[in-house]
C-alpha cells in the first residue's frame, strides 16, 4: 500500500473523541483532517492569522498530536497560508 493511500484510509477522516476536536477562532468545530481541508477554503485572513502565525501552527500541532501524523504535521508547520496547507494536506492524500 502506499503511503498516501495509507494516510488517506487511516487519518485523513478518522474519528476522534470529542474532546480531541480542533475549535477555531470563528467557533467552527474541525473533528478530522478532511474537514479541515474543507475548512480553509472559507476561512478568512483573522481566523487564519490566530491560528497559525510566526509563532504557532495549531492545524500542525493538531495534526500531530492527535493523528499522529508527524510527516503531515512537518509540512503543515512549513506553511504559511490556507492554500499552501490544503495542498499539504492533499499531497498526503494522493
Amino acid at each position: 500500500m502506499s503511503k498516501g493511500k495509507e494516510f488517506s484510509q487511516r487519518a485523513y477522516r478518522k474519528p476522534i473523541s470529542s474532546e480531541k476536536y480542533f475549535y477555531m477562532k470563528d467557533g467552527r468545530v474541525i473533528k478530522n483532517i478532511a474537514e479541515l481541508y474543507e475548512a480553509l477554503k472559507k476561512i478568512d485572513e483573522r481566523t487564519f492569522s490566530s491560528h497559525v502565525n510566526e509563532k504557532k501552527n495549531d492545524f500542525a500541532k493538531w495534526v500531530e498530536e492527535v493523528f499522529e501524523e508527524r510527516e503531515l504535521a512537518n509540512a503543515l508547520a512549513r506553511c504559511k497560508r490556507p492554500m499552501s496547507i490544503r495542498r499539504a494536506i492533499y499531497k498526503h492524500m494522493k
